[in-house]
């Protein structure tokens, strides 16, 4: 049986990056190639209410020891799917938690880069990494623009500064700056561009 591949979009919310997903999805579908979406967080997190939109060390603590958690069980989920010949594309991954809960987080470090490798040895119970990450990037100005659009589905996340420090770790992140796309273009281009990283990368078509 041949394998399928694994393949994460990474981004501020705003930046397109769940648009993007599907389009993928429909896209490599459309060429003949078994392609699944999922997400994180999956349907069967269970967000604390107590911790939305909170930005604290001790709420991103507990936060990102609940992202893991259902992150191990959603991965265990994605390998099946691998091992099928299925190409998954996942609506963030391990990144996202590196750049929201991480950016807090490592402030409680000395140097704070210190913070982002202790997260990465947590995370390293999870055996599985994608074969790319695409990061959409966006300035926060714009991401908020977009946001406000739609604020009835914001995440509890949005505010200038914190996504301004989110982005600035999003670009520390070497699989996220490999795999950068500008997304301040329109969706179609972003699209386009995200098609090309892609089948530059893996050869899928």
């Amino acid at each position: 049986m041949t394998s399928g591949h694994f393949i994460v979009l990474e981004g501020l919310d705003g930046s397109g990056k769940t648009s993007i997903s599907r389009r993928l999805v429909d896209f490599l579908a459309g060429r003949g190639i078994d392609a699944i979406l999922t997400k994180e967080p999956t349907e069967n997190f269970h967000r604390d209410p107590d911790l939305e939109g909170r930005r604290d060390y001790v709420s991103s603590m507990r936060l990102f020891f609940e992202f893991t958690a259902d992150r191990i069980t959603h991965s265990e989920v994605i390998e099946r799917w691998i091992n099928e010949g299925k190409t998954v594309v996942c609506d963030r991954f391990l990144y996202s938690s590196l750049a929201y809960q991480g950016t807090i987080i490592s402030t409680g470090f000395s140097p704070p880069e210190k913070g982002f490798e202790w997260m990465r040895q947590v995370s390293s119970v999870i055996k599985l990494q994608p074969e790319m990450c695409v990061y959409l990037d966006i300035d926060p100005e714009t991401a908020m623009t977009r946001i406000s659009r739609r604020m009835d589905s914001a995440s509890g996340f949005e505010e200038l500064e914190f996504l301004r420090s989110v982005r600035k770790t999003y670009l520390s992140i070497p699989e996220c700056r490999d795999g950068m796309v500008d997304a301040k273009v329109s969706l179609d281009d972003t699209f386009e561009a995200v098609k090309t990283a892609i089948n530059r990368k893996l050869r899928l078509w």
